[in-house]
């Protein structure tokens, strides 16, 4: 292109010089345009073999974003199935852990902790699935406190009855005290209880003694305390969450025999393994 500009440019200039004589100042004019086409014609052909560069690179890029694009269309694909079987397998297990669960307990012994839990509905609750009771901190302690309500121990007592059955007597106990966030702030309970760590503790051991009491032998009881460590809902900013504040009773099948020992001989039993009431817990007074 250039070249045919300056070609028909430069043709036009020798035309005129051949036709006559032509003046210095139009010479002059002739030449100046020439040179100001020739560096437009440098310019144009610079940009068009910019412009030229440039489209190659934006297809060698639009290639790769294809190839890629397609890469990721493939992984996508192969995630989808691979999600899609994990999520089978979940299931699978979850059917298999809720047929476990449900089959940890005897349809007797379920019929019975579900009419009790029935009995004691604000109290206590029951799931069939994991094999677990809860009592309600709130309504079996006074604030702050390991001393069981009237009716929490009536509701301990007949629990006891049906552990010792012939459907509850091959189960033990895991008894676990949880509460909410709220900071041990009474200076009578502090005293007691320096934390909520040691009140859930406290609590579990208060639900321990009073099980122990009504017959249950103490070997088959394991106690613990999360404090405010496992809530089961969010605590609110203030105040603490109901919810949060239970103590949890576990029915897990024993794995190796009872010891001997009649079920009526709870009492000693618990003495002779170094069992305590509420006041004699040798973990620091809260």
């Amino acid at each position: 292109m250039r070249t045919t500009l300056l070609t028909v440019f430069g043709s036009s200039l020798a035309l005129s010089l051949v036709a006559g004589c032509v003046p210095q100042q139009k010479y002059d004019e002739l030449t100046t345009a020439y040179r100001t086409k020739e560096q437009q014609t440098i310019k144009l052909q610079e940009e068009l073999d910019a412009s030229k560069a440039n489209q190659k690179m934006l297809r060698t890029q639009l290639t790769d974003a294809r190839a890629y694009l397609d890469q990721l269309e493939t992984m996508t694909t192969e995630q989808a199935r691979e999600l899609s079987r994990m999520e089978g397998d979940f299931q699978s297990l979850s059917q298999r852990v809720t047929s476990l669960r449900v089959a940890a307990l005897p349809p007797e012994l379920n019929a019975k902790l579900t009419m009790l839990h029935d009995r004691y509905p604000d109290m206590l609750s029951f799931d069939e699935a994991t094999g677990m009771l809860e009592f309600s901190a709130d309504m079996s302690f006074g604030l702050g406190s390991t001393e069981l309500s009237s009716q929490a121990r009536t509701a301990i007592a007949t629990l006891a009855q049906i552990l010792n059955t012939t459907e509850g007597r091959d189960f033990d106990l895991d008894i676990i005290g949880h509460t909410d966030n709220v900071p041990v702030n009474r200076p009578e309970t502090k005293k007691r209880f320096p934390d909520n760590m040691h009140l859930s503790v406290g609590r579990a051991m208060a639900v321990r003694s009073q099980l122990v009491n009504d017959a249950i032998t103490p070997q088959r009881v394991k106690v613990g305390g999360w404090g405010e460590h496992r809530p089961v809902k969010a605590n609110p900013n203030r105040g603490g969450e109901a919810a949060n504040r239970r103590v949890e009773i576990m029915l897990v099948p024993r794995s190796t025999p009872a010891l001997a020992g009649a079920p009526g001989a709870g009492m000693d039993a618990n003495r002779a393994v170094g069992g305590a009431s509420d006041d004699q817990m040798d973990f620091p007074p809260k």
